[in-house]
């Protein structure tokens, strides 16, 4: 049985400001190097542009996660923060304009994504994060192996939020 808190009783974004809260995410997202990713995924240093494009594809799920964390936590105040943090992605991470636009455009996918399944089952996500990592082997123990590391991420993500 769901429970479901009066209006009155939802989390709000009173305490901390949606730039707070925002900057707090655009840290954490930095923290990221991606290393235990890249191992899941069996790419060694010398495979440069598939770890660029899994590192793009990451960051835009990681994101995506935290937007859903974000909804989970501030369900009143959510797209304001999201917001937030998007506009002023582009003083977080240094990218050029057309791969800013890029990031936006996938940011968008894994949020509809990861809506869909609003579960904590990754599995759907993981197969498109693979598909779109370009990713040739996307058997189920590998496919099994992210969606378990995406649910730690979304974890992590969750439990420092503020």
């Amino acid at each position: 049985m769901a429970m479901t808190l009066p209006a009155a009783a939802l989390p709000s974004t009173a305490a901390v400001s949606p730039d707070e809260v925002a900057a707090r995410f655009a840290s954490l997202l930095a923290t990221f190097d991606f290393e235990e990713e890249f191992q899941i995924l069996a790419l060694g240093r010398f495979q440069r542009a598939k770890r660029k494009t899994a590192r793009r594809e990451l960051r835009a799920l990681y994101i995506a996660l935290w937007q859903l964390a974000l909804e989970r936590s501030f369900p009143i105040d959510y797209v304001a923060i999201a917001q937030t943090f998007l506009e002023r992605l582009h003083e977080n991470i240094s990218l050029t304009p057309e791969d800013l636009a890029f990031l936006l455009r996938r940011v968008d996918v894994y949020v509809t994504l990861v809506a869909a399944s609003k579960s904590d089952n990754f599995l759907g996500i993981a197969d498109d994060f693979l598909t779109s990592a370009t990713m040739l082997s996307t058997s189920k123990d590998l496919r099994l192996k992210v969606s378990l590391h995406l649910r730690k991420v979304f974890t992590f993500i969750f439990n420092n939020l503020i």
